[in-house]
């Protein structure tokens, strides 16, 4: 222990520590908001500078820079540079969140889609799906897909998505700072902060992350013990949500991992035919699980029915009024929700996890009254 505070005196004493503070300390607008890590601000920024029409004072300034860089790709297969002209800028159109497409941009005979990824990764087949959307929307017009993440990494359909970077988009927004003199005040102020918080905190090359990283090797022994000693907040929230979850609501609540957690209903079971309930433990006849990711900062919640060995026609009805269509050999998955815990041990608060936990809690009544009505509903015209 003597050993750490040492460390601890040496790492206080650092004068890259203190500059650190001082600069982390320094406001932003996009930090003050929180609003660094998340996917639909960032979209709403780009469809700010993208728009030619836009209050930015850039005119399209920011669009053509972008068209160049996309227009010499490859896969723009019927638009070139040498087209950049032709295209009439100032009546194009940026739609936001078009059937959950982040940003698409639409020119008389050309339309952008893009897909813009800053910690989420792709899901459902939605690549496939935009292009449908977009082929199906804008008949005639030359269909572009732009898939946006920090490091410009490849889509899973590689011949029909460009990669583009965030990083491209820094460095156009920093050289606008340096030669255009006419930006108003507070559009500077704004694209300066933009460039700090995607520096600091999504490309990791500010002055802040150097330092940083310099003072990880100089301190990494005091650093490393800090790190293992903290409390994992989610499997904190996880043991709360157990301990407050209604006992009258639920017969069994159960810890099935560290990071796994099962709850029955109390109700269920006791509507249960009895020659069903027999061969059920604890009178499961569906249950909700949440799953604790940890590194993802998330938790996933699912409505489950189990398999009812000896009952394959209750098995199959209870299916059928909550809409399974699925497999019935086996348990089901009639519903399920994704709860994002964003920036929870990050950017940690007590109002922040209060409001994670409460946000847990209603999700998993949603789930149990969306589907326990029909299924009770359905066991009582069985008792009738």
């Amino acid at each position: 222990m003597e050993d750490i505070q040492q460390h601890y005196y040496h790492f206080l004493k650092d004068e890259k520590v203190k500059r650190l503070e001082i600069a982390l300390h320094n406001p932003n607008i996009f930090e003050i908001l929180q609003l660094q890590h998340y996917e639909i601000r960032h979209s709403n920024f780009l469809a700010w500078l993208l728009d030619p029409n836009g209050n930015h004072g850039l005119g399209d300034a920011f669009l053509k820079h972008f068209l160049l860089d996309v227009l010499k790709d490859e896969r723009s297969v019927n638009k070139k540079v040498s087209d950049i002209n032709k295209l009439k800028n100032q009546k194009c159109k940026v739609y936001r969140e078009l059937e959950n497409i982040d940003l698409v941009i639409a020119f008389d005979d050309l339309v952008i889609a893009i897909e813009n990824k800053i910690k989420s990764k792709e899901h459902s087949n939605q690549l496939e799906k935009y292009i449908k959307v977009i082929e199906e929307r804008f008949v005639g017009k030359d269909p572009i897909f732009v898939f946006l993440t920090p490091s410009a990494t490849a889509a899973s359909l590689p011949d029909r998505y460009i990669s583009y970077g965030y990083d491209s988009i820094v460095q156009y927004l920093s050289s606008i700072l340096a030669i255009d003199q006419s930006l108003s005040p507070k559009v500077r102020m704004i694209i300066n902060d933009y460039i700090e918080s995607m520096n600091r905190n999504i490309l990791g090359v500010s002055p802040e992350t150097q330092e940083a990283m310099e003072i990880y090797r100089e301190h990494k022994e005091l650093i490393d013990f800090i790190y293992k000693s903290r409390s994992n907040l989610l499997l904190d929230l996880r043991k709360e949500l157990l301990n407050e979850l209604p006992e009258d609501v639920w017969l069994s609540v159960d810890q099935v991992t560290k990071t796994h957690i099962r709850v029955v209903s109390k109700k269920a079971a006791a509507t249960l035919p009895q020659n069903v309930a027999a061969r059920q433990q604890n009178g499961e006849l569906y249950k909700i699980e949440l799953y604790f990711y940890v590194n993802q900062e998330m938790v996933q919640a699912y409505f489950i029915l189990p398999e009812l060995p000896g009952s394959p026609d209750l098995q199959n009805a209870l299916r059928q009024v909550c809409g399974y269509t699925g497999n019935t050999n086996k348990s089901a998955v009639v519903g399920s929700k994704d709860i994002k815990l964003e920036e929870l041990t990050s950017d940690f608060s007590e109002e922040k996890y209060r409001k994670y936990k409460q946000q847990l809690q209603d999700k998993i009544a949603e789930l149990h009254e969306k589907y326990e009505k029909p299924i009770l509903e359905y066991l009582g015209q069985l008792t009738a």
